[in-house]
């Protein structure tokens, strides 16, 4: 549920963006309530970030915090904007003579999960449970809570109680016993899985094996060649690392067809590419977005590879310099980066989209758990969505706690973009065209 569900039919993102130039275009007669809210609803349904906490503020200003609909509408805009302190200023001002809206408690308990107060933010949702709240959301925010706090046991249960369409990612939480026997069976199966995984012309063009940022891409027939050459024409035309490794995914004859002539296209790059074997026993959405951190491990154990590696999204879109990611990692002294979030769902707190290694043997280590934690899953166990993001959230705990001088910085949104910020290096998700 969200605040515009009260206030509004429900309409379909279409529908919203067909409306948004409308609302624009009336906003220029002067001010009008109705139209502001309105355009601050189209922008959070059509995920339409840069701009919208600006939007906010005008609103306020304007209009002061006076009707529940509008302050509903405006914590899911921050709730979008992940602007938890602007959020829960809005709420102490806005819920005051509404208290007994369980929403103003939900959106309460969400920025208090995304501000990292957990305990505040466990018996927040707990009390949405309680009054007969149970969004997604709730549940989601709920297990995260018991996880952030050590109970990873309730926070597996609670993951299992989900109604969403992802509830079963849940199958793919390995803790304590189960989540060490998934690390060692998962090393011996990687043995194995490295023989499927060949350099493009029996080796003849060997990736060098010392640069300082490799950037890295995988994918399917279907990815490589709908996003293959505008991601790499994007690197082509920015400043910054040119050297680029492709991975193809189960590749056909086809597919090597394509990369060899793609190698012959791009002369300001230096090239390498790779492909796995054909297998008619591993295919699907899971397989195709988990198996690129086995081949990026096998990749750096098989080959030696050496060097900072960059895995992204092949459906990126490259905009800037991509040497201050080799900057940003050194100045927070880390081995590792990772994009670390504040989603209310355990297979979204770490963003799959972007893994920075810096090609050290503890970097490299940490790349081994998560590829036995993923190979566990796809070949041993019933792989389900976003085990990938699972795999990097349980692995980077693990280590966390058992291994405190390894440091895991945090890449800023402007290595991951979903949004399409002017200011970002890379936009992902086709560009940052589709949020």
């Amino acid at each position: 549920m969200t605040a515009s569900d009260d206030a509004n039919p429900v309409l379909d993102r279409d529908s919203y963006e067909a409306a948004l130039p409308g609302l624009l275009e009336a906003r220029r007669a002067g001010p009008d309530q109705e139209v502001d809210l309105g355009i601050i609803q189209c922008m959070v349904q059509t995920r339409r970030v840069p701009g919208l906490e600006a939007e906010v503020d005008n609103f306020i200003a304007e209009y002061g915090l006076h009707r529940e609909n509008d302050v509903l509408a405006l914590c899911e805009a921050l709730e979008l904007c992940e602007n938890p302190a602007r959020g829960l200023e809005v709420l102490q001002i806005g819920s005051f003579n509404h208290p007994d809206n369980v929403l103003f408690l939900y959106y309460r308990s969400m920025f208090l999960l995304r501000s990292g107060e957990f305990i505040a933010a466990k018996t927040g949702f707990g009390e949405c449970v309680a009054q007969g709240f149970q969004d997604h959301g709730v549940i989601g925010g709920l297990a995260v809570c018991h996880f952030m706090l050590g109970d990873f046991a309730e926070a597996l249960e609670v993951s299992r109680s989900r109604q969403d369409h992802q509830k079963d990612s849940a199958n793919n939480i390995y803790v304590d016993a189960a989540y060490h026997h998934a690390i060692n069976t998962g090393r011996d199966l990687l043995v194995g899985h490295a023989t499927r995984i060949k350099l493009l012309d029996g080796g003849a063009r060997i990736p060098a094996t010392t640069t300082p940022l490799r950037i890295m891409v995988s994918g399917d027939s279907g990815y490589l060649r709908t996003y293959l050459d505008s991601f790499l024409h994007s690197v082509e035309q920015c400043a910054g690392p040119k050297c680029v490794h492709v991975h193809a995914i189960l590749a056909t004859e086809g597919d090597r067809n394509f990369l060899e002539d793609i190698l012959d296209r791009y002369d300001g790059l230096e090239l390498t590419c790779s492909y796995e074997l054909q297998d008619e026993t591993h295919t699907g959405k899971v397989y195709f977005a988990a198996a690129r951190f086995l081949a990026l491990h096998a990749l750096c154990d098989s080959f030696g590879l050496q060097g900072g590696a960059y895995m992204m999204d092949m459906d990126s879109s490259v905009r800037g310099d991509l040497s201050s990611l080799t900057r940003l990692v050194a100045a927070q002294k880390a081995e590792i980066a990772l994009r670390f979030r504040t989603e209310p769902f355990l297979e979204h707190r770490i963003a799959a989209g972007g893994v920075y290694l810096t090609g050290t043997e503890t970097s490299n280590a940490f790349m081994r758990d998560v590829a036995a934690y993923i190979a566990y899953g796809l070949f041993l166990d019933k792989p389900y969505w976003y085990l990938d993001q699972l795999a990097l959230l349980m692995v980077c705990d693990e280590w966390r706690r058992t291994s405190p001088g390894v440091r895991i910085g945090d890449l800023p949104r402007e290595f991951l973009d979903w949004y399409g910020f002017d200011d970002s290096i890379v936009w992902t998700d086709k560009g940052g065209k589709d949020g």
